[in-house]
């Protein structure tokens, strides 16, 4: 009769404990690891000059391949982390041709690159909303949402928006 009580007192204790780790918060730099690792990542991007681009980035240790996808070409772009080439397929007839460029990061969808490319550190904040989390920069510049689940779904920087449709890590061979 008298352990009635007392493991009901143990299993309401046990579910308080377990629900405040699944409650726990993230930090900035978990959240933003995600980035630094291996992905496959589909958005639409606005850089605030033009219209908005659907564009895939993905992430490897070689480097970010950058697709964007027009209405008449797709244009696929290299960046091995010190310099940007334009790349093209090839066929039959004609082998694959990797041309460098130079880079401009403000301008075009290139620039959505450093949107993926900021380096984690806990001296932001992160906020519990209504759809999960939101990371902001110290200085207020940046800040990425994620779902409860912790994927990434927009990043916004100095008028620079990304609008992440899927996001898959590590990314399928």
């Amino acid at each position: 009769m008298h352990r009635r009580p007392f493991f009901a007192a143990l299993l309401f204790l046990l579910s308080f404990a377990l629900a405040g780790c699944a409650l726990a918060q993230p930090t900035p730099t978990e959240l933003m690891m995600m980035f630094s690792e291996p992905f496959l990542c589909g958005f639409t991007y606005d850089d605030g000059y033009g219209e908005p681009v659907t564009v895939s980035l993905l992430r490897d240790k070689a480097g970010d391949l950058l697709t964007v996808y027009g209405t008449h070409a797709t244009t696929v772009f290299f960046h091995d982390g010190a310099s940007l080439s334009i790349r093209t397929r090839g066929n039959e007839d004609i082998p694959p041709l990797t041309m460098p460029i130079p880079a401009d990061p403000d301008t075009g969808a290139v620039s959505s690159l450093s949107l993926f490319s900021v380096v984690p550190d806990d001296s932001g904040s992160v906020c519990r909303t209504d759809d999960g989390f939101l990371v902001t920069s110290a200085d207020g510049s940046y800040t990425a949402a994620f779902t409860k689940d912790r994927m990434p779904f927009r990043i916004t920087h100095n008028g620079r928006c990304a609008e992440i449709t899927s996001f898959t890590a590590p990314p399928p061979a």
